[in-house]
């Protein structure tokens, strides 16, 4: 089968980008988890820079851009001040389209381990055994890169000897630190 890509990068005016008015995710104004997970990323951005381009549309009329995917990641650029921003630019499509694949980002993800997102943490602290190092290349909270470090060191034969003959297939509760994760 021969590679077929859709859609060009560009680096553009940050001023020539803006909102759908489809997003299906709440307003982060009106829900806090959203506003937390806004700062994080606002943070990581911060921290890291912006390596994930805006996924947009033209608008030929206005020759702007419309934001199909990246939209919480675009307000943090504009809120942090950048001037210009990474667009991958699908072209001129239809609504439909457009909205199809903004619901395509959301639906084709898969959903990471959380056991296996804490043993890969445990590894890299192996070669960075500063907590506040690891913070500048993670993008969690250093609470949270603490409870991941506990969940690596979850005691499965444990349970299984205090009696729990299966282990359970959703979300567990770390006994040593509190945590809880999905498995």
């Amino acid at each position: 089968m021969k590679n077929e890509f859709r859609g060009k990068f560009e680096i553009v005016d940050i001023g020539r980008v803006k909102p759908n008015s489809w997003n299906p995710k709440e307003p982060i104004d009106q829900n806090s988890t959203n506003k937390s997970k806004f700062e994080e990323i606002k943070e990581n951005i911060s921290k890291k820079k912006l390596y994930l381009p805006i996924i947009v549309r033209e608008l030929q009329e206005s020759q702007e851009y419309e934001i199909i995917d990246g939209y919480h990641r675009f307000l943090a650029c504009k809120e942090l001040n950048y001037e210009t921003i990474m667009i991958w630019n699908l072209g001129s499509l239809v609504n439909e389209e457009a909205q199809g694949i903004t619901l395509d980002s959301i639906y084709l993800q898969i959903q990471a381990s959380e056991v296996m997102i804490a043993h890969l943490i445990k590894k890299m602290k192996a070669n960075i055994p500063d907590v506040k190092e690891m913070l500048k290349i993670l993008p969690y909270k250093e609470d949270t890169i603490n409870e991941y470090l506990h969940m690596a060191n979850f005691d499965w034969e444990k349970i299984k000897q205090e009696g729990n003959k299966e282990l359970p297939s959703k979300e567990v509760e770390c006994p040593e630190c509190g945590a809880k994760f999905n498995i």
